[in-house]
């Protein structure tokens, strides 16, 4: 997984430590070190507390490393998160819907977050909503969507500034098939046309296979196969 070029994402070593119920340290990521290449898109497996989310966490630098080093877009994790969380789309587990605003308003705030403003404010809405097929739903309360066209939304927002990298934590849980499908449909057209280079946390080893360039699997913190 690396090329002459300069990676989109080069992890090394990295650690991230946490007390247990107990209050005993232990290695929430425990010494991973890979390279993410732009145009690829990678799947992350792994149980629950493998340290997946920390791992994402930790690329986004909303996380600071006990050890190791992470570039992200060629930006240091640590001096300078701020500027990584601006360049990159990112969608946690939970993404921070507002439900008491609609589609359209949702989507404006975000653009205003990003600095996405004017014509090619509207020009992205557009083709995020054509993309997702939530033309029809612009005006109803993020409250009201179902589970499915929460996730559409989600995606829509945190690709509102056509970012080069995104990262999604578990984009598909909660969906029935149908719509997991149609979510990671979605994400591989978004790939093929405009070499977005994305990881993602994925629970399928079957999805992650059919969708996937890349299969990376966490286990107790470390990364056991790529």
């Amino acid at each position: 997984m690396t090329t002459e070029s300069q990676p989109l994402i080069d992890c090394r070593n990295v650690r991230k430590i946490f007390p247990d119920s107990a209050g005993v340290p232990f290695a929430a990521v425990d010494d991973v070190s890979f390279r993410l290449s732009a145009g690829e898109i990678v799947g992350l497996l792994g149980p629950d507390g493998a340290g997946k989310t920390t791992l994402i966490r930790l690329i986004t630098g909303l996380m600071k490393p006990h050890g190791g080093s992470i570039s992200v877009l060629n930006l240091d994790s640590v001096k300078k998160s701020r500027s990584i969380q601006a360049s990159i789309g990112y969608m946690p587990q939970k993404f921070g819907l507002y439900e008491d605003l609609t589609v359209r308003e949702n989507m404006e705030l975000y653009a205003r977050m990003h600095g996405v403003y004017g014509q090619d404010r509207e020009k992205r809405f557009r083709s995020l909503l054509a993309m997702t097929s939530l033309e029809r739903f612009t005006t109803r309360l993020a409250g009201k969507l179902s589970g499915g066209m929460k996730q559409k939304l989600g995606l829509c927002c945190s690709l509102v500034s056509s970012p080069p990298l995104i990262l999604l934590d578990e984009p598909t849980t909660y969906l029935d098939i149908a719509y997991q499908v149609e979510i990671l449909d979605l994400l591989t057209d978004l790939n093929k046309k405009r070499n977005t280079t994305i990881l993602m946390v994925l629970h399928d080893i079957n999805l992650s296979a059919r969708y996937a360039d890349y299969i990376f699997a966490m286990y107790q913190g470390r990364l056991e196969a790529q």
